[in-house]
């Protein structure tokens, strides 16, 4: 700050640093941090106060893990505006809409892109609704799990890939995106499932997208739904059905965790800020417990104790 206090990167660097210690006023900071043109074109942002007759958008920014994330707090939105459009991904839309139907909710409309023909009033960004819906961090919403999965996909993946007497173990190893949060924080080498994968009387499913190691074709006790998997909505129903979630800190983590299935996240040692200072749980998803990274150079300790905790299980 004292070297370059007009930075935005700065200002958002800070404000991160207060998140991570559940101190709200670091939305304040936060608010500077890095936005897409579509983003910046935005105009007249909503501050939280109520609407009846105001249309307001709500887009939703960042990664797909963001959105799931923080689109539980559509309902308490919901509650303050009587007309709310919702912009997200179309890998999302499917999922979405069947987690907050328009009988229940008919104030919210869902699209995939702007237009011209979208109009609409005042704006808020899905990652800020904490701070203007005055929720703090000790208070989330729905941690025991929001989104609704479709029964006939779910059945679907039952009878071709899960009908067996095994334990039943996802894995995911690496997240989408780029940049050094990505590729240092949030990628697992596969070798350091190795043991894991070794146990008998588990079934493993990779819910893995980009495969950069191989994982599938090294180890014959994986099996791949990658090519199952054409949206959100697939991938949820294929996560029901399992025992257990192991995973990087991925959108799948997120979805895992928003149907209330039981999750074992890993979570590097510098980790962003929404998991705070947090070790061994969280606060968003109940289902989740949380294996810390120890030695920020590898994940041989995290994957020991999933090892035990595995054997344990099975007996």
């Amino acid at each position: 700050l004292e070297i370059a206090p007009d930075e935005d990167y700065v200002q958002a660097g800070l404000g991160m640093l207060y998140l991570t210690l559940k101190n709200m006023n670091g939305y304040e900071y936060f608010f500077k941090r890095e936005k897409t043109d579509e983003v910046k074109s935005l105009k007249n942002p909503w501050h939280g106060q109520t609407l009846e007759n105001e249309r307001v958008l709500l887009y939703c920014d960042h990664g797909y893990g963001d959105i799931i994330q923080f689109i539980r707090y559509l309902p308490q939105l919901s509650k303050k505006i009587n007309n709310i459009i919702v912009k997200t991904r179309p890998e999302l839309m499917n999922l979405l809409r069947r987690s907050y139907p328009e009988d229940k909710y008919p104030n919210v409309k869902f699209i995939s892109e702007l237009s011209k023909e979208i109009s609409y009033d005042k704006f808020v960004l899905s990652t800020d609704l904490p701070y203007y819906l005055n929720l703090d961090f000790n208070h989330i919403p729905y941690p025991e799990g929001y989104l609704t999965v479709d029964i006939s996909k779910k059945n679907y993946f039952k009878e071709k890939y899960f009908n067996n007497d095994k334990l039943k173990v996802g894995l995911c190893w690496k997240a989408g995106g780029y940049g050094m949060r990505t590729d240092v924080n949030r990628t697992i080498n596969i070798e350091y499932f190795d043991k894991i994968l070794g146990i008998n009387k588990v079934q493993f499913y990779s819910f893995q997208k980009n495969d950069i190691f191989d994982g599938c074709n090294k180890y014959s006790q994986i099996t791949d739904l990658k090519e199952e998997l054409k949206d959100f909505d697939d991938t949820a129903s294929a996560i029901s059905n399992l025992d257990l979630m192991i995973t990087a800190d991925t959108s799948c983590l997120h979805i895992s965790g928003a149907i209330g299935k039981k999750t074992y996240l890993l979570l590097p040692y510098c980790a962003d800020w929404r998991w705070f200072e947090n070790d061994k749980t969280t606060e968003w998803y109940n289902s989740v417990e949380i294996f810390k990274q120890q030695d920020r150079q590898d994940w041989y300790i995290e994957a020991d104790k999933i090892y035990e905790r595995l054997k344990e299980i099975i007996g």
